[in-house]
């Protein structure tokens, strides 16, 4: 079996009529991705400096609250550390020369598969879970924009899983207990769980 993940820019499942043409309705697994292409800022020096500054911008993950004691009430946000005096000249220089411009462009795209996952997600329709995520019902956008980061400037890998496999494990639940309506639901659950745990996603708000 293939186990290629599949992956797609954020304009090809922006319409109802791409996510028809590219997601399957069938169960998978999924994760979103930060997108670091600057393509279209690669005109002028300025705009390619102003283009990795907006990349290192963004939290690293959401805002998290809590009290220390009865006394403080504490939050914390993970954040890159701006660049070294060192980098910062280099980057300059760089930004110099169109086709060192495009070099540097070309080495960010090719690091956005090396990035921890933003969001990691189940679902038995691939299809209707991203739409959730695109139309704002999931509140993933909405989280993903607290921290300065654009869903629209994201990738989506997934991979479909075989219904017949997912069966498969599911009736080795159902023969020992489990309920067998809640038995698929289980699998997928399971299977995000051990995922998840493996390649922590900064904005999946599930921890313990």
């Amino acid at each position: 079996m293939n186990s290629d993940l599949i992956r797609l820019q954020y304009q090809q499942i922006a319409s109802p009529q791409g996510r028809a043409r590219n997601l399957p309705e069938q169960p998978g697994i999924y994760a979103w991705y930060r997108d670091l292409r600057i393509g279209d800022q690669l005109y002028s020096e300025q705009s390619f400096l102003s283009a990795v500054s907006e990349l290192l911008s963004p939290a690293l993950s959401p805002r998290l609250e809590g009290s220390l004691g009865y006394l403080y009430r504490v939050a914390v946000e993970e954040r890159p550390i701006g660049l070294a005096e060192a980098s910062r000249n280099s980057l300059e220089i760089i930004s110099r020369n169109s086709s060192a411009r495009e070099g540097m462009s070309s080495a960010l795209v090719v690091m956005s598969q090396f990035l921890s996952p933003l969001y990691i997600g189940k679902s038995h329709s691939l299809r209707e879970r991203v739409a959730t995520h695109v139309n704002g019902g999931s509140g993933l956008r909405q989280r993903l924009q607290q921290a300065g980061i654009r869903l629209d400037r994201c990738l989506l890998s997934f991979r479909a899983l075989d219904p017949h496999l997912i069966q498969e494990m599911a009736d080795c639940l159902v023969r020992e207990g489990v309920d067998t309506d809640a038995a698929n639901d289980e699998v997928l659950r399971l299977t995000e769980d051990v995922i998840t745990r493996l390649a922590p996603a900064s904005f999946v708000r599930r921890p313990g």
